[in-house]
């Protein structure tokens, strides 16, 4: 069965969060899709739950394995690694700092992996973190950590997370946020041997073969 991301946070039984371990599945998996874009030069410039699908397959002893899907291309652009685009695009809570000033500062591919941050922080957390209808302020708020990731709603995320998410996603600099490809071998991911083993559970049952370890080859 086939739902956005939208949908799957929002309903049972996740009812508004996901486990930090589903979580880093699913950005894990977004992550090599932007990576993969962005090695063609692609910027996808629209990514959010609702463009996110999870197709949820039940392995041979009845684990659900999400393999998700990056959707809705009506907004990328071709952006080369030295050159700037300056047409405002995205949806507003996932839009990147430097969107909201595209004319005066353009903006490349890394606009993205603020998109993937805040999707990050939904997923853990249940809520966006700016007012949608300020959400031109994001790029001060960011550097507020205490009212980012306040304790009583983040006591129960690692350290580890939060780490990845603010030093490496939303980080208002774009050119201080790190690439997509190298976000995949962060020590969030790869301290995690569970996370090796599910996804190597999921390349065999998407049967890839032409590329049998397109997940867990950062990983290794």
């Amino acid at each position: 069965m086939e739902f956005d991301l939208f949908d799957y946070i929002t309903k049972p039984p996740n009812l508004g969060r996901l486990r930090e371990s589903t979580s880093k599945y699913i950005i894990y998996q977004i992550l090599v899709a932007v990576s993969y874009l962005h090695q063609k030069n692609i910027c996808h410039c629209d990514i959010k739950p609702e463009n996110l699908l999870l197709n949820v397959l039940h392995t041979s002893t009845a684990c659900k394995r999400e393999h998700v899907k990056l959707a809705d291309f009506g907004m990328s652009k071709y952006i080369r690694d030295t050159s700037l685009r300056r047409s405002q695009v995205g949806t507003r809570p996932y839009m990147a700092p430097e969107l909201y000033h595209s004319y005066e500062r353009g903006y490349n591919k890394s606009a993205d992996l603020w998109a993937v941050g805040i999707v990050l922080y939904a997923c853990l957390s249940g809520c966006i973190p700016f007012d949608p209808n300020e959400i031109d302020k994001a790029e001060h708020v960011v550097n507020n950590f205490v009212s980012m990731y306040p304790y009583k709603e983040w006591k129960h995320i690692s350290d580890n997370a939060i780490s990845f998410l603010s030093k490496n996603l939303l980080v208002a600099d774009p050119t201080q946020r790190t690439k997509a490809e190298k976000n995949l071998s962060n020590k969030w991911f790869t301290d995690d041997r569970q996370l090796r083993n599910n996804l190597r559970e999921l390349e065999i049952m998407i049967k890839m073969d032409n590329e049998p370890y397109w997940l867990t080859k950062y990983l290794s």
